[in-house]
Protein backbone atom coordinates (compact mmCIF):
# COMPACT_ATOMS: atom_id res chain seq x y z
CA UNK A 1 0.00 0.00 0.00
CA UNK A 2 3.43 2.35 0.54
CA UNK A 3 4.32 1.71 -2.72
CA UNK A 4 1.53 2.06 -4.04
CA UNK A 5 0.80 5.51 -2.75
CA UNK A 6 4.27 6.26 -3.42
CA UNK A 7 3.79 5.86 -7.09
CA UNK A 8 0.31 7.75 -7.29
CA UNK A 9 1.92 10.33 -5.86
CA UNK A 10 4.77 10.76 -7.81
CA UNK A 11 2.66 10.44 -11.46
CA UNK A 12 0.33 13.05 -10.01
CA UNK A 13 3.59 15.44 -9.34
CA UNK A 14 4.77 14.64 -12.63
CA UNK A 15 1.43 15.58 -14.33
CA UNK A 16 0.97 19.19 -12.39
CA UNK A 17 4.51 19.80 -13.41
CA UNK A 18 3.79 18.98 -17.15
CA UNK A 19 1.11 22.28 -17.56
CA UNK A 20 3.61 24.48 -15.49
CA UNK A 21 4.99 27.35 -17.82
CA UNK A 22 7.83 29.41 -17.18
CA UNK A 23 5.59 32.84 -17.85
CA UNK A 24 5.79 35.97 -15.65
CA UNK A 25 1.63 35.53 -15.72
CA UNK A 26 -0.02 32.57 -14.73
CA UNK A 27 -3.42 31.39 -15.46
CA UNK A 28 -6.37 33.97 -13.83
CA UNK A 29 -3.60 36.76 -13.28
CA UNK A 30 -3.83 40.13 -15.62
CA UNK A 31 -1.94 40.47 -18.60
CA UNK A 32 -0.01 43.62 -17.55
CA UNK A 33 1.35 43.77 -13.72
CA UNK A 34 0.01 46.83 -14.49
CA UNK A 35 -0.76 48.75 -17.43
CA UNK A 36 -0.22 52.38 -17.45
CA UNK A 37 -3.62 53.19 -18.64
CA UNK A 38 -2.92 57.01 -16.86
CA UNK A 39 0.13 57.64 -19.29
CA UNK A 40 -0.77 56.86 -22.53
CA UNK A 41 -1.34 59.75 -24.70
CA UNK A 42 -1.13 58.18 -28.07
CA UNK A 43 -2.11 54.79 -29.75
CA UNK A 44 -0.88 53.31 -32.79
CA UNK A 45 -2.67 50.15 -34.16
CA UNK A 46 -0.55 48.58 -36.92
CA UNK A 47 -2.16 45.20 -39.33
CA UNK A 48 -0.62 43.87 -42.57
CA UNK A 49 -2.00 46.48 -44.94
CA UNK A 50 -2.57 49.43 -42.79
CA UNK A 51 -2.56 51.50 -39.52
CA UNK A 52 -3.84 54.34 -37.85
CA UNK A 53 -2.39 56.84 -34.83
CA UNK A 54 -4.59 57.93 -32.28
CA UNK A 55 -3.54 60.86 -30.37
CA UNK A 56 -4.66 62.60 -27.22
CA UNK A 57 -4.40 66.54 -27.45
CA UNK A 58 -5.74 69.37 -25.76
CA UNK A 59 -9.80 68.50 -27.63
CA UNK A 60 -9.58 65.28 -26.56
CA UNK A 61 -8.66 62.21 -28.83
CA UNK A 62 -7.86 62.49 -32.55
CA UNK A 63 -7.21 59.94 -35.47
CA UNK A 64 -3.88 61.69 -36.73
CA UNK A 65 -4.14 60.44 -40.24
CA UNK A 66 -7.16 62.02 -40.63
CA UNK A 67 -6.30 65.52 -40.40
CA UNK A 68 -7.27 65.00 -36.47
CA UNK A 69 -10.91 64.12 -36.71
CA UNK A 70 -12.34 63.29 -33.04
CA UNK A 71 -11.55 60.03 -32.24
CA UNK A 72 -14.80 57.05 -30.34
CA UNK A 73 -13.59 57.63 -26.74
CA UNK A 74 -15.83 55.16 -25.67
CA UNK A 75 -13.80 52.58 -27.66
CA UNK A 76 -10.25 54.21 -26.47
CA UNK A 77 -11.56 54.05 -23.15
CA UNK A 78 -12.93 49.81 -23.56
CA UNK A 79 -9.58 49.18 -24.96
CA UNK A 80 -7.36 50.78 -22.15
CA UNK A 81 -9.64 49.45 -19.70
CA UNK A 82 -9.78 45.96 -21.11
CA UNK A 83 -6.03 45.84 -21.36
CA UNK A 84 -5.81 46.79 -17.53
CA UNK A 85 -8.34 43.74 -16.65
CA UNK A 86 -7.75 41.27 -19.24
CA UNK A 87 -7.23 37.73 -17.77
CA UNK A 88 -4.95 35.23 -19.01
CA UNK A 89 -6.55 31.45 -19.20
CA UNK A 90 -3.53 29.90 -20.59
CA UNK A 91 0.23 30.38 -20.77
CA UNK A 92 2.53 29.27 -23.50
CA UNK A 93 6.38 30.06 -23.36
CA UNK A 94 7.04 31.03 -26.69
CA UNK A 95 10.37 33.45 -27.77
CA UNK A 96 8.84 35.90 -30.63
CA UNK A 97 10.57 33.48 -33.06
CA UNK A 98 6.96 31.77 -33.10
CA UNK A 99 4.99 34.53 -33.88
CA UNK A 100 4.14 33.67 -37.28
CA UNK A 101 2.52 30.75 -35.85
CA UNK A 102 0.24 32.10 -33.17
CA UNK A 103 -0.76 35.38 -36.30
CA UNK A 104 1.17 38.08 -34.92
CA UNK A 105 4.34 38.57 -36.85
CA UNK A 106 4.83 41.94 -36.93
CA UNK A 107 7.17 41.57 -40.76
CA UNK A 108 4.15 39.04 -41.82
CA UNK A 109 2.72 40.48 -44.84
CA UNK A 110 -0.90 39.07 -44.77
CA UNK A 111 -3.26 39.73 -42.32
CA UNK A 112 -3.31 36.37 -40.80
CA UNK A 113 0.15 36.05 -40.00
CA UNK A 114 0.78 39.69 -38.94
CA UNK A 115 -2.27 40.24 -36.52
CA UNK A 116 -2.47 43.81 -34.90
CA UNK A 117 0.56 45.17 -33.25
CA UNK A 118 -0.51 48.31 -30.67
CA UNK A 119 1.82 50.72 -28.92
CA UNK A 120 1.09 52.60 -26.38
CA UNK A 121 2.63 56.18 -26.34
CA UNK A 122 2.83 58.94 -23.55
CA UNK A 123 3.01 62.33 -23.87
CA UNK A 124 6.71 62.52 -24.36
CA UNK A 125 5.99 60.15 -27.56
CA UNK A 126 7.76 57.35 -25.51
CA UNK A 127 6.34 53.81 -25.73
CA UNK A 128 4.89 52.69 -22.27
CA UNK A 129 3.67 48.95 -23.52
CA UNK A 130 2.80 47.39 -26.65
CA UNK A 131 0.77 44.30 -27.62
CA UNK A 132 0.95 42.01 -30.56
CA UNK A 133 -3.04 40.58 -30.86
CA UNK A 134 -2.76 37.43 -32.62
CA UNK A 135 -5.07 34.57 -33.80
CA UNK A 136 -8.28 34.00 -32.26
CA UNK A 137 -9.06 30.61 -29.87
CA UNK A 138 -11.83 28.51 -31.26
CA UNK A 139 -14.05 26.55 -29.04
CA UNK A 140 -14.04 22.81 -29.97
CA UNK A 141 -17.37 22.01 -31.69
CA UNK A 142 -19.05 19.08 -33.58
CA UNK A 143 -21.61 21.73 -35.29
CA UNK A 144 -24.90 20.66 -32.85
CA UNK A 145 -28.00 19.47 -34.48
CA UNK A 146 -28.02 22.98 -36.11
CA UNK A 147 -24.57 23.01 -37.33
CA UNK A 148 -23.71 25.87 -34.99
CA UNK A 149 -20.96 25.49 -32.58
CA UNK A 150 -17.25 26.39 -32.31
CA UNK A 151 -16.71 30.17 -32.47
CA UNK A 152 -14.25 32.17 -31.09
CA UNK A 153 -13.45 32.18 -27.83
CA UNK A 154 -10.37 34.10 -27.19
CA UNK A 155 -7.12 35.61 -28.41
CA UNK A 156 -3.88 34.65 -28.54
CA UNK A 157 -1.61 37.88 -27.63
CA UNK A 158 1.71 38.91 -26.65
CA UNK A 159 3.22 41.59 -23.93
CA UNK A 160 6.06 42.92 -26.02
CA UNK A 161 7.58 43.52 -22.39
CA UNK A 162 8.00 39.79 -22.62
CA UNK A 163 9.83 37.95 -25.18
CA UNK A 164 9.36 34.49 -24.00
CA UNK A 165 5.81 33.94 -23.57
CA UNK A 166 2.65 34.36 -25.60
CA UNK A 167 -0.72 34.73 -23.84
CA UNK A 168 -4.01 32.95 -24.50
CA UNK A 169 -7.01 35.50 -22.87
CA UNK A 170 -11.03 35.11 -22.66
CA UNK A 171 -10.68 38.58 -24.69
CA UNK A 172 -11.31 38.82 -28.21
CA UNK A 173 -11.00 42.53 -28.87
CA UNK A 174 -13.02 42.45 -31.69
CA UNK A 175 -13.57 46.09 -31.90
CA UNK A 176 -9.84 47.01 -32.29
CA UNK A 177 -8.66 47.81 -35.88
CA UNK A 178 -6.43 49.03 -37.94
Amino acid sequence: ALALGAAVFFVKSRQEKAFETNTARARGETLFAEFPADKVAGISIKSADSSITLKQGKDGWAVAEREDYPANVSRINELLRTLMEVKVTQGIEASSSYDNRFGMDANATTEADHGLQLTFLDSAGQQVAAVALGKQTEAAGDGGPFGMGGGATGRHIRNRAEDNAIYVTSETFPRVSA
